[in-house]
């Protein structure tokens, strides 16, 4: 096993990585290239991934991120985005092996807590050992769309409500004057999204922004948005593209202007853009809303949340889930870095809500409800109860 913590480290396998990626069949998977890897850590959280070998050879990779507070690590590490992907690249029947033998090497050189996200997914057969975890697998909504050759093409191949909503939504926001930008300068991008991020349900938190116009400039991203009649962005989206895909990376949207759906309006101009400029696929990265999301190509999923025994740390989890057990009762706001810090000894429920299970139960729910033929309308996740799985 070969750490791999820094740049150099990667450069010094590069030529076996790149030889890996082609054996596994990811030359062109981007979660899994190196370069944009590295360039989404930064100081707080760094790169502890694992190289494995069978001698002298490559058989696969673990991308894991460390999380760092004041500049010292705590233990706490992720790996995989939130819909698995990124996560390992490995010989074709390897994936197990490479995956076990990582978690051995983390648990023994500094990591406690690993939530490891894989697409596709490996199942319960995963050797952890006699560590703690609790699993999740499930089939999930995806994440890459495929678009047609034109608009009305790209229409027809969604459902008839979703197709009724961007037409009727679309509309609505530009008779109340709202216009589409698809060149927004970076400065004016940049503002606009710190503006509308003070009020927004979900934020787009000043580290994500440095992480995403990182990635703008080192793959000439665009940046898209709707204007109101003064002007003014009330939703931004950025992203960038790599040949004929392209990679969304944010959005962010007026959260007083929510009765005009601009998430759903935004999105539905921009693809529009991108098919006039010959893209073929919408990649959403780190998943998107079911929207969409039920009409991209659905994912084997399986994650792991998993815990090394630590005679101070154990503890301290429990006690952080004792705490966000009382908050909850309380109907007090739950802090995520509380819920995170509780581990694998957090409800079961709770652990599930960062992962994709509840869009995955809508999405079983209106399958169920198209095998009985009734009528079939787009079912939030938000209205589910949340599915609970343990393994231990």
């Amino acid at each position: 096993m070969t750490a791999l913590s820094s740049a150099d480290d990667f450069a010094r396998i590069s030529e076996q990585l790149s030889e890996l990626r082609r054996l596994a069949g990811a030359s062109e998977d981007l979660h899994t290239d190196p370069g944009y890897f590295l360039t989404c850590t930064d100081a707080v959280r760094r790169s502890c991934s694992v190289a494995c070998w069978r001698g002298e050879s490559l058989i696969g990779v673990v991308y894991v991120l460390q999380h760092y507070v004041a500049g010292l690590p705590t233990g706490f590490a992720l790996a995989g985005d939130y819909s698995g992907r990124g996560a390992v690249v490995a010989c074709p029947g390897a994936a197990r092996t490479v995956v076990s033998a990582a978690v051995d090497h983390l648990m023994t050189h500094g990591i406690h807590c690993l939530h490891l996200r894989l697409s596709p997914g490996l199942g319960s057969s995963v050797d952890l050992g006699r560590r703690r975890n609790v699993q999740f697998h499930e089939i999930i909504p995806g994440d890459r769309l495929a678009l047609a050759p034109t608009y009305e093409e790209f229409l027809a191949l969604l459902g008839k409500h979703t197709r009724r909503n961007l037409r009727a939504y679309t509309r609505r926001a530009f008779a109340t004057g709202l216009t589409f930008d698809p060149a927004v300068p970076e400065p004016e991008y940049t503002a606009a999204v710190r503006r509308l991020s003070e009020a927004a349900e979900f934020p787009i938190v000043d580290r994500r922004l440095a992480r995403d116009l990182r990635l703008m400039h080192v793959f000439h991203g665009d940046r898209f948005a709707l204007r109101d009649a003064n002007g003014q962005i009330v939703s931004a989206l950025c992203g960038f593209s790599v040949r004929n895909r392209f990679y969304a990376l944010s959005q962010v949207n007026d959260v007083h202007l929510a009765q005009l759906s601009l998430s759903l309006v935004l999105r539905g101009l921009a693809i529009e853009h991108l098919i006039e400029r010959g893209h073929q696929e919408l990649q959403f990265m780190g998943g998107t809303s079911l929207a969409l999301g039920r009409f991209c190509e659905r994912l084997d999923y399986s994650g792991y949340f998993i815990d090394r025994p630590h005679w101070l740390l154990s503890p301290i989890k429990m006690m952080a889930a004792r705490a966000v057990d009382v908050m909850a009762r309380l109907g007090l706001h739950v802090p995520v870095a509380l819920e995170m810090m509780a581990g694998t000894y957090l409800a079961t429920d709770r652990l599930a809500a960062h992962t994709p299970l509840r869009p995955a139960a809508a999405l079983k729910l209106e399958d169920s409800l198209r095998e009985l033929k009734a009528p079939v309308h787009s079912i939030s996740a938000d209205a589910l109860p949340q599915p609970t799985r343990r393994s231990a």
